[in-house]
Parts: structure tokens; C-alpha cells; sequence
């Protein structure tokens, strides 16, 4: 007889085609017939107690008010029926064991009021959280930070408009524009500086070199066009080599005050500029601005400077 099938004999289920061989088997031994009643003995005995468990007239009472009442009101109190105690004798073994069972209570029901009150309050997820405003003290500083950046750009502009001269980025663009020149361009004239003045009214240009330079040698000379305007230039030579450039100031308008020393600074030379007599005279040679004023401070005379 399958084993496996011995528990599911009950009386109900008997005559069922899967379990009669096995239940008549099951009544024919003595020791499993024994079993088998102590075993339907327990379900009936589990049952009787299963159908006692049922409300009272005062708790169907107390239910039928409840339920009368708003649907706000409080659920009813949990039905606790009295505890049963069930000996309980194993039904299946050869040893039979006393097992004394209690039924538990049902754990009290929480009312729906009692929920929301003991959950803490939530807001809603969609609900966006507040930006965070900017603190007082710290828009003050954006600002006041703002402001000392303006004053110190403005500061800067007019300190380089009073360090600079109207034309200045003219002069620049005169020395930036010898960068490529490879001395064919130039008419040889070996003379002094002094002695241009001839050779410039052949070129129609009435050109005037400070008198500092009138003695410098001399070794090319050209005149060309830069915006228009008409330009001297000259190689030249004393302790080193430089390059002179000599026009109308107001051609390319270049302001300076008269006999007084600028230093501009190009690509690669360096520029001293000054106006004698109508004529704007710019010496540069390769260098930097602290280069040109030290030759300046000796070349020429310090009531020039």
C-alpha cells in the first residue's frame, strides 16, 4: 500500500476510486485501523472546537451599532473569543504524545483615526521643494565684488590713456611694418643724419632730425606710403643699428607735445617718438621698453626728455 496515501483517509473521501484499495487495506490491519480512528478522533474533536468559536449577542450588538453609525466613527473593538484548551493526542506512531494546544487571540485592529494620528505628517511627492534664497550678506559681496572690478577696469583705462598719447597705435603699426623688410627696398646714402635734409627736398619731403642724431652715420634711405601718408625712413648706425622714421604727425595723427620723449613698443622694436620743428621723429631698434629708456636717457639732454 502506498504510504504516502495513508493520510488522506478520511471517512468522506473512502470511496473514492484513488483511496478505496488503500482504505480497505487500512481497515484490515489492526495497527492502522487503530490509527486511522485516533486520527479521525483529532480532526472531529479540532472541528467541534473550530464551530464554538462565534460571536455573542453583545458583540453582534456593539457590531450592528458601529456599523449604524458615520463611516468616520472608530471600528469596533476586536472580537477577542475566550482561549480553548485541546488535548491533542498524536494520531500517526507508536508512542502517543499529549499536546496541550491554546488559541491564540487575534492581535487588536488599529481604527483608521488611530493610523493618520500615529503616522507623522508627509508631504505630498509632487510637491516641488522651495529654492533656496540667496543670503543678504552674499548678494552684498556679488555686488560689492561687481563694483571694485568696475572701478579697477576704469582706474586701468585711464591710467593707460595717460601713460599713452594720441597715435600711439599708429607708431605701433610703423614699427610692425619693418618686420619684413630686407634692405632691398632702401637707396644707399652714406652721409651723416644732419645731411638728409638735401636728399629729403629731392624727395619733396621737408623732414627735421632732432639734433641729438645729426651727427649719426648713415647708410639708407627710402621714402614710402603707409595710410596714405608719406614716410621717411633711414638705416642708421652708432653703437648699434637703428632705423629712424619721419613724417607729418598730423598724416597719421600722432599728438605729442613738442621735444617731448614717448616710448612705443612693437612686435619686435622698439620706438622713442618725439616732434621737432613739424616733423614726428620715431628711433627704434630691436628691444624692449626699458632698452629705449636708457638710450634716451643718454642721447638725449635731460631739458628734452
Amino acid at each position: 500500500m502506498p504510504s504516502r496515501l495513508f493520510p488522506l483517509i478520511r471517512p468522506v473521501y473512502e470511496d473514492e476510486p484513488e483511496l478505496e484499495l488503500v482504505s480497505i487495506e487500512a481497515r484490515n490491519n489492526a495497527e492502522l485501523n487503530a490509527a486511522l480512528e485516533r486520527q479521525i478522533a483529532f480532526d472531529n474533536e479540532v472541528i467541534d472546537q473550530l464551530r464554538s468559536l462565534a460571536l455573542s449577542d453583545a458583540q453582534i450588538e456593539k457590531l450592528e451599532n458601529s456599523l449604524a453609525e458615520d463611516g468616520t466613527q472608530a471600528a469596533p473593538p476586536p472580537i477577542v473569543p475566550p482561549p480553548a484548551s485541546v488535548q491533542i493526542a498524536a494520531a500517526i506512531g507508536s508512542a502517543a504524545v499529549a499536546q496541550t494546544v491554546t488559541q491564540p487571540g487575534p492581535e487588536p485592529v488599529a481604527s483608521p483615526k488611530d493610523k493618520e494620528k500615529a503616522e507623522p505628517d508627509r508631504k505630498p511627492e509632487e510637491e516641488e521643494e522651495e529654492e533656496p534664497r540667496a543670503r543678504p550678506l552674499t548678494i552684498f559681496f556679488a555686488i560689492g565684488v561687481g563694483i571694485i572690478a568696475t572701478i579697477c577696469l576704469v582706474g586701468y583705462l585711464v591710467w593707460d590713456q595717460m601713460k599713452s598719447f594720441q597715435g600711439a597705435d599708429r607708431i605701433t603699426e610703423l614699427l610692425d611694418s619693418a618686420n619684413g623688410l630686407t634692405g632691398d627696398e632702401f637707396e644707399a646714402v652714406q652721409t651723416n643724419t644732419d645731411s638728409l635734409k638735401d636728399w629729403f627736398l629731392l624727395k619733396n619731403q621737408h623732414f627735421i632730425v632732432p639734433k641729438e642724431f645729426a651727427s649719426t652715420r648713415t647708410i639708407a634711405c627710402r621714402v614710402f606710403q603707409f595710410h596714405n601718408a608719406d614716410v621717411g625712413q633711414v638705416m642708421a648706425k652708432d653703437n648699434r643699428e637703428l632705423l629712424y622714421f619721419l613724417f607729418d604727425p598730423a598724416d597719421l595723427g600722432v599728438k605729442l607735445k613738442n621735444g617731448k620723449w614717448e616710448v612705443v613698443e612693437g612686435e619686435r622694436l622698439v620706438g622713442g617718438a618725439t616732434v621737432v620743428e613739424g616733423t614726428c621723429f620715431v628711433v627704434a631698434f630691436r628691444g624692449k621698453h626699458d632698452d629705449m629708456q636708457t638710450y634716451l636717457a643718454k642721447k638725449v639732454t635731460p631739458a628734452n626728455q
